[in-house]
């Protein structure tokens, strides 16, 4: 029952970074959480498991910090090698790219930093 539950949520996980838009109700956060539901685990079981503390755990799941890809190869291993670290990265990966390609602010104080640049134009 579970196993099967473990493969329908990697079939989640595969269709969402198969589209093109990006969701905040469907961030590696929110999926972990599901994860977490399926192998019915509980945010200290879960952060003991993965060696990960238990706040940072939290911050993760709250979408208050990103993960690592070391956290991916962990998760990978604990749901049995069913869920591909890859597959967990790409969900890091995609709120990476929308958050990339909307924060004009950042970009512009960061690119004003930029001295000697090729003038291309």
């Amino acid at each position: 029952y579970i196993l099967s539950d473990v493969m329908r949520l990697r079939f989640q996980i595969e269709r969402y970074v198969s589209e093109e838009s990006f969701a905040f109700d469907r961030t590696f956060g929110k999926f972990l959480s599901e994860y977490m539901r399926v192998i019915r685990k509980n945010r200290k079981q879960l952060s003991e498991d993965l060696a990960l503390h238990y706040t940072k755990l939290s911050r993760i799941l709250h979408d208050k910090e990103e993960p690592s890809v070391e956290l991916s190869y962990r998760l990978e291993k604990h749901a049995g090698f069913l869920i591909p670290a890859v597959l967990w990265w790409k969900l890091i990966v995609k709120k990476q790219e929308f958050v990339i390609a909307r924060d004009e602010e950042t970009k512009k104080i960061e690119q004003e930093k930029v001295k000697n640049y090729l003038k291309v134009r």
